[in-house]
């Protein structure tokens, strides 16, 4: 963690606010670049082995889960409305 530098640069507001857990109210898009000079956003100070880990395969159990929706899916034929 030597050369992790923090980055949020993200402008405070009441009303929009970038986290993975749920949107914000309003959706206003800017290029990232002006806010973040290394591309990360958040602080990756606070960032460690386990967390990573624990999110790792919480992506890894939901993508399995889709994909084997997804399989599952019961195909329909297709019909021409023409």
């Amino acid at each position: 963690m030597v050369r992790a530098t923090r980055n949020i640069g993200f402008p405070k507001s009441d009303f929009h606010w970038v986290v993975t857990i749920r949107p914000s109210p309003l959706a206003m898009r800017d290029w990232l670049s002006s806010y973040f000079a290394t591309g990360v956003i958040g602080d990756p100070v606070f960032a460690g082995f386990e967390k990573v880990w624990v999110i790792f395969n919480a992506v890894i159990e939901n993508l399995t889960a889709l994909i084997n929706e997804f399989r599952e899916r019961e195909q329909k034929p297709r019909q021409d409305h023409h």
